[in-house]
Formats: structure tokens, sequence, C-alpha cells
């Protein structure tokens, strides 16, 4: 269970005598094994703030996945750093807002607040969360950026001429994960609110943007093989209909896109049979519904016009593509049959339209895997028509 932290954990973390704990505090490994022994070591020196500079740290440690050195040195609560984008993908979404003037409607700890004051001439943020705002002044100080913060609700006009942005709740009481915008809070209300101007909206990158029918363009981010959100941009700032974005890997705090993809794109792919390769479009694309289009730049075509598996003669550029080594109706022991003549002892599985569970299919066949580990393949299962269809295959990365 996450840590509630109060005004008074914030107003401590803060102080000179809150870092000097933190700093003290970093060398002690706060692992869950370790933690109720480290716990007792810093009561003696923090008292009754000990499990708030546990905490902190905890999410320090987590927070530099996202946000580098940076997260080495801010403050947050648990949700807040689940919520908060990746660098690359917060300066991308920036990037795009340059020159305006922005209010984040729901700033929480202040990341998005940070990305846009780089490039915006005037940036509000405001939450009605108080711990979370005080932190965001706390971490904004850390990095010099001047925003103005205010404590007030995103359904209520606090700013004018100014474009709101928001990141509407992503999860229910229950913890669940929110697809449906119907269900999801404050979405209906924010449009409602803000008519004049339509907000900017960064929502999960599985919801049914379909549901909203808003007027706009839909973007889908992706970073390092993931989709990381769909952003909902208003007609003003639309260029088209839907869009794909790919971000370059590794953490980069750029936000440089690798490529992109629109609607407006061609996307004239056919359906053919299975060739040389076998590619499995980025989740930008699948989820932009953008895997036709994906297909006719490159060159290729779908396996199946309702799955998203593609194939041709040569994989795109800088990608994770398969090789095709054998193919046929998919059957057990076809595929044992190709693991023990390959002397296979790695075996990765994917499928796509089938009830195919990888872990159990794994297990059952793992008297087949007898080679080393080193030896590995992957077995590309995939309706095609009426049938499940069975590809073997050697993963090629990316040079």
């Amino acid at each position: 269970m996450a840590y509630p932290f109060t005004l008074d954990d914030v107003r401590f973390l803060a102080s000179p005598a809150g870092r000097d704990a933190l700093a003290a505090g970093n060398s002690l490994k706060l692992t869950e094994d370790s933690l109720l022994a480290d716990l007792t070591k810093l009561r003696r020196t923090v008292g009754e703030r000990s499990a708030a500079v546990a905490e902190t740290i905890r999410l320090r440690r987590r927070a530099m996945a996202k946000l580098a050195e940076t997260g080495l040195r801010w403050l947050f609560t648990d949700e807040s750093l689940q919520q908060a984008s990746p660098a690359a993908v917060s300066a991308h979404r920036a990037a795009r807002l340059a020159g305006l003037g922005v209010h984040d409607l729901t700033c929480s700890i202040g990341t998005d607040v940070a990305f846009l004051a780089a490039v915006c001439p005037m940036v509000v943020g405001s939450d009605l969360d108080p711990v979370r705002l005080l932190m965001a002044r706390h971490n904004l100080g850390d990095a010099g950026v001047p925003a103005r913060l205010v404590v007030a609700d995103a359904l209520t006009r606090s700013t004018r001429g100014l474009l709101g942005y928001a990141d509407p709740a992503r999860r229910d009481r229950a913890g669940r994960r929110i697809t449906s915008v119907s269900t999801m809070p404050s979405v209906a209300e924010l449009d409602a609110v803000h008519r004049h101007r339509p907000p900017v909206l960064r929502l999960p990158p599985g919801v049914d943007y379909d549901e909203l029918n808003r007027p706009g363009e839909v973007e889908i981010v992706s970073l390092d093989g993931a989709a990381r959100e769909a952003v909902l941009w208003p007609a003003e700032l639309a260029s088209t209909s839907r869009r794909a974005t790919v971000l370059l890997p590794g953490g980069q705090s750029s936000g440089a896109a690798q490529y992109q993809l629109t609607s407006d794109d061609p996307d004239d792919a056919g359906v053919g049979p299975i060739g040389d390769w076998l590619i499995d479009p980025d989740p930008a694309m699948v989820r932009a519904h953008l895997v036709r289009h994906y297909a006719t730049r490159h060159g290729l075509v779908l396996l199946d016009p309702h799955l998203a598996y593609l194939t041709g003669p040569r994989p795109p550029p800088g990608i994770r593509a398969f090789r095709v080594l054998d193919a046929a109706p998919y059957r057990e022991r076809t595929v044992a049959d190709w693991a023990r003549r390959d002397g296979i002892g790695t075996l990765e599985i994917k499928q796509r339209g089938t009830p195919v569970i990888p872990d159990e299919l794994r297990a059952r066949l793992r008297p087949a895997l007898r080679g080393p580990t080193s030896v590995a393949a992957t077995l590309v299962i995939a309706r095609v028509g009426s049938r499940p269809q069975a590809f073997w295959c050697r993963a090629v990365d990316p040079r």
C-alpha cells in the first residue's frame, strides 16, 4: 500500500533537515526484504518522518527510468509517479504546444509543467490535491521553472486566454485501468466546462477514443516499443484525424520522433501469403488503426485483413523483425518437431487472433526444448482466414 504523504511530510522533505535525511538514507537498500530493518535505522535519526523519507528514496530510484537525474531530486507520490510520462514523451507533447500559453488543469507534481515552461511563454498549473501541489512547488523550484501554481478544480475556469491541458484519472476507485471514456472521470465534463476552447487531453493508449467522436486529432505515442499515451488534440492544433508517433528508444529526453504516420498517408496495401519476413508493427500503429498505412509505406502486405501482422521480402529499417524459417497449419506436434530439429533451448511465443496462451503452450513444449538457452526461436501463431497458422521464425534486432 502506498504511503499517504501529508503536507507536513512535504514541508520536512523540502527543508534542509529533510534533504540531509534523504541524503543519509540513500545509502540504505530499502528493498522489500530490508525495508523493516532500514526503517528502524531511519527512526533513530528522523523519528516519525522515517516512512516518508524511505518512500521518497524508493520513489526517486523508480523515477530514474522516466526522468533520469531529475528524478533523484524531486518529490513524488506513488500514484503521481505512475501517471508521469517518460521525459521523451513529455518533451514531444510540449513541442506541439510551443509558443502557446497553456494551463495544465491537472498538474499533479509538476512534471508536464516543467516541460511546457521550457517552450511556452506562459504556463499555469493547478490541482485540487494540496500535497501534490506543494510537491510541484518544490519540484519546479528545483528546476528553476517560472510557472504559476494555484489550487483550482479542473472543472472550473480559473484562467482566461490559455489553452487547457488535462490528464484525467486513469484508474477507477478499485484500481482498475479505465479504457472507456464514458466512465473516465471528468472527460465529458472537461469538454463542457472548457467548450469555449477545448483542451488537449492525455488519455491511456488503450482507451476507445472513437467513443468521444471529438473534433480534432488523436495521436498515439510510443517509446521503446510500448504505446505510452493517446493525446486528443483539439481542432485548432489538429493537422490530421489520426497520427502514430514512434519516439527514439533509450529514454532520451529530446522527444524527437523516429517516424510518424497519419490517416492521410496512403493505405492501399493488400493481403498476401507469408513472405521472407514477418513484421509486428509498433503498438502506436496498431492503436491508431494505421497498420495498413504502415504496410503501404514499406511495401508490405497483411497476412489477414483483420490482423496486425505484416509480411514482405524485407523488413523496414530500425525495427525488430522475424525471418520466417517454416510455416504450416498450427499443431503442437509440428512446433515440437521444429524445436527438436533446430536444437532450440529458448522459445518466444507470439499470438494474435487465437485462444493460445503462450506460457501454457511453452510449458507443454518444454520436453522439446532441449538445446542450450543461447539457441532461440520465435513462434508466431496467427489466425489467417478461418484457421490458425504457425510461423517458425528467427528474431532479428535492429542494427
